[in-house]
């Protein structure tokens, strides 16, 4: 029951959100307004409320909780590495030419963070350890994205565009500008120079985030299965399991690795491991198209993790209570 509990509520939504979409009770169009909504204002104003208007911690909590956070962006990185390499093994093993070959890369390692990961994440930590500890996961998990989004979105680009060999000067200005303009990125930021500050945040403002707080995580999870109900799959389904595989199994193991290479603590191993076990991220379907790559193998990455990661996922948090 414990494992049912903590995901059930974040895959019941997502699979609203499909039923949603493909019985059109909820057009393309509502849907993407949806996702708009989502991206660009309610997740990064929770992103910035849940680290600017948090409690003042107790001596020494917020450097404890910065470090945590640099602990668990290595392990993501180290992730992020790991399936990188094994995608490039995956893909040459199987003689995949360039294209097809990134598509398979991006979908391996640029994991659905945000969408999923993170309500996954205050999920398992809630139901194992209690509210207090799902917020500290949580603020911890938000301040590591500052540096695990902004590389997701760089290895992304840099490896779509090389399997193309179109890799040029101006892609470097192009990466930074994308990164500048990222919503998460800006919101998370901002959240923790403000908290840094001790920036005194007025009664209206916290009550307005606060009230957008509960509204932007399922509406995140309908806009994935949404998204994943009008993802087209086409071709051979073995090429997407294959990333699906580096996504879901070689990714977390390799971040499990990492951790007990460096003494991780538990929580924070745990922490990566359900962020590196969640889904391939729709986003890279879009930019796997927009940059000429194999849209659909990226696609099929996408659905087919999303599907697996319940199983994945299920195995990383029944054994949670044992490793915190």
């Amino acid at each position: 029951m414990y494992v049912l509990d903590t995901l059930a509520p974040v895959f019941l939504i997502i699979a609203l959100g499909a039923v949603l979409r493909r019985t059109h009770f909820l057009s393309a169009e509502v849907f993407a307004g949806i996702n708009r909504l989502v991206y660009w204002v309610a997740l990064p104003i929770v992103l910035f409320f849940k680290l600017a208007a948090r409690e003042a911690p107790a001596p020494g909590g917020a450097g404890a909780e910065a470090a945590a956070a640099g602990q668990l962006l290595l392990l993501l990185l180290a992730g992020q590495a790991g399936a990188v390499l094994a995608g490039y093994l995956a893909a040459r093993a199987r003689k995949l030419p360039g294209p097809s070959a990134a598509a398979l890369v991006q979908g391996a390692f640029r994991g659905n963070l945000v969408y999923v990961g993170l309500p996954v994440l205050i999920h398992a930590f809630g139901t194992a350890a209690g509210a207090d500890a799902a917020a500290r996961a949580e603020r911890v998990a938000i301040l590591s994205f500052v540096g695990i989004v902004p590389a997701y979105n760089v290895a992304a680009v840099v490896v779509l565009l090389a399997g193309r060999h179109s890799l040029r000067r101006g892609t470097a200005a192009a990466i930074a500008r994308s990164l500048a303009t990222n919503p998460l990125i800006l919101g998370t930021a901002a959240g923790a120079l403000a908290s840094l500050a001790g920036l005194p945040m007025p009664p209206a403002a916290r009550r307005t985030m606060a009230a957008i707080g509960p509204a932007a995580m399922p509406l995140a999870l309908l806009c994935v299965g949404g998204a994943i109900a009008s993802t087209p799959i086409r071709g051979n389904v073995a090429r997407p399991a294959v990333a699906a595989a580096v996504k879901l199994v070689v990714s977390p193991a390799v971040g499990l690795a990492a951790a007990l290479l460096l003494g991780a603590d538990p929580r924070v191993t745990v922490a990566a491991m359900i962020l590196l076990g969640a889904p391939t991220a729709v986003a890279s379907y879009v930019l796997a198209d927009q940059l000429g790559a194999d849209a659909a193998l990226t696609a099929g990455a996408v659905v087919v993790s999303s599907v697996l990661s319940v199983v994945t996922l299920a195995a990383i948090v029944a054994v949670m209570p044992w490793l915190l």
